[in-house]
């Protein structure tokens, strides 16, 4: 009987291992140098596929990595989603399922209709939580990295430049925010996942946001301790102003999610309490993909 059950385990150990290892395969090998990839030119244009990236940001290597649908076809358009880690993850964490699955569950709802790019922070302190990777965008660096990737993504990949899309975890959700709010004429919508406004406190002095209208889904655990409630609720009604909807709301699938009513045309706003404290509730993926395709 323990024989068998240790049998068990040990096969449970290896199937685990092995599907992991398979997941991290596109990523082994050193980064591609994306500043020697320019396919206006064609030159290093053969080089594009799934991997890990660097890219030059005034003076800062940047890594990142890109995820294409099996069937990549050049000939298509491509919607373009960024995702971003929380504090002390990784890019690789987000691309391998670290959190809870593949960027965030969208990989496998997208079924292979996206193109996916995860960025790698950088090292700061953070009040609180102190040292790691994420997002503190110091003298604008992070919101430069994006700039950057846009244009790079623009430029090298068959994107829909009309389709650009944003979503994280934690920090990642924050810095989702700051980019609604710092280049809303390129995110098309955000989907936050227990995120506030970028930085310290529901009314942070330093930050800006420049009032573009961006659709957003929003998901937020009620029992938050790390980025409680209220935050992330100072978020949704931000926008629910700047897109025009009105107060009222109408209850959607799945249990306890929300869309608002009376948004301008094309900026909707839907929010979604769940009982997964900080985490991330199991139908994030699907959700956020379903609203992302609605564009």
């Amino acid at each position: 009987m323990y024989r068998k059950g240790f049998l068990l385990i040990t096969l449970f150990i290896t199937i685990f291992v092995l599907n992991n290892c398979a997941s991290m395969r596109p990523y082994s090998g050193n980064p591609i140098d994306a500043d020697s990839i320019n396919c206006v030119t064609g030159s290093g244009c053969a080089d594009i596929r799934t991997g890990k990236y660097f890219i030059n940001v005034k003076g800062i290597k940047r890594e990142f990595i890109v995820a294409l649908p099996e069937n990549y076809d050049k000939s298509k358009s491509y919607p373009l989603i960024f995702t971003w880690h929380g504090f002390g993850g990784s890019a690789m964490g987000v691309a391998s399922g670290y959190y809870r699955s593949p960027y965030f569950g969208l990989l496998k709802a997208s079924k292979n209709q996206a193109i996916f790019i995860a960025g790698q922070g950088l090292t700061s302190f953070t009040p609180g939580l102190g040292y790691g990777p994420g997002w503190d965008n110091s003298n604008g660096r992070d919101v430069a990295f994006v700039r950057t990737l846009i244009n790079w993504a623009e430029s090298n990949m068959s994107i829909d430049e009309s389709r650009i899309f944003s979503t994280g975890h934690s920090y990642g959700a924050m810095f989702s925010n700051l980019l609604a709010c710092r280049l809303g004429k390129k995110i098309r919508a955000i989907a936050p996942l227990s995120g506030s406004f970028w930085g310290i406190g529901i009314r942070n002095p330093f930050f800006q946001c420049q009032a573009e209208k961006v659709a957003a889904w929003f998901a937020h655990g009620i029992n938050d301790k790390l980025v409680v409630y209220e935050l992330g609720e100072a978020v949704r009604d931000y926008f629910i102003r700047v897109n025009e909807c009105s107060g009222s709301s109408t209850k959607i699938t799945p249990s306890g999610c929300i869309r608002y009513n009376d948004c301008a045309t094309g900026y909707p706003i839907v929010w979604c309490k769940h009982g997964e404290g900080h985490g991330i509730p199991s139908y994030a993926g699907k959700e956020i993909w379903d609203f992302f395709s609605q564009f």
